[in-house]
């Protein structure tokens, strides 16, 4: 499952030198998109990674979702699907498994069938 958290951005800062506020909001995550687990013959859910972002495109998405199931997979967890809501980002990362056309359904990372 994935699915975005948007952040309210606050500075507590003891120093004595001035950073202009500007630079530094370019450089705070205005959001974190965060990837659970959730075991379908179990009451275990986990979060596995969270991601601070200002800005994402689907291509990164789709690369950091694409190494957190081959991670999963590895360590002994069968990744049967991939939830999330119908934002464009989340849409265009999911076709990234399939280019040629969007589906409901897409080859699993690990088989390379």
């Amino acid at each position: 499952m994935m699915d975005e958290i948007h952040l309210k951005s606050l500075i507590i800062t003891c120093s004595t030198h001035e950073v202009p506020c500007f630079k530094i909001h370019q450089l705070l995550a205005s959001s974190a998109h965060t990837f659970m687990i959730s075991c379908l013959l179990s009451d275990l859910k986990e979060v596995v990674h969270i991601v601070p972002v200002n800005k994402m495109c689907a291509e990164d998405l789709q690369s950091i979702l694409k190494k957190i199931i081959l991670g999963l997979e590895q360590i002994g967890f069968n990744v049967l699907c991939v939830i999330s809501d119908n934002n464009s980002i989340n849409r265009r990362c999911m076709q990234l498994f399939s280019p040629e056309e969007l589906k409901f359904m897409y080859n699993h990372p690990v088989e390379k069938k």
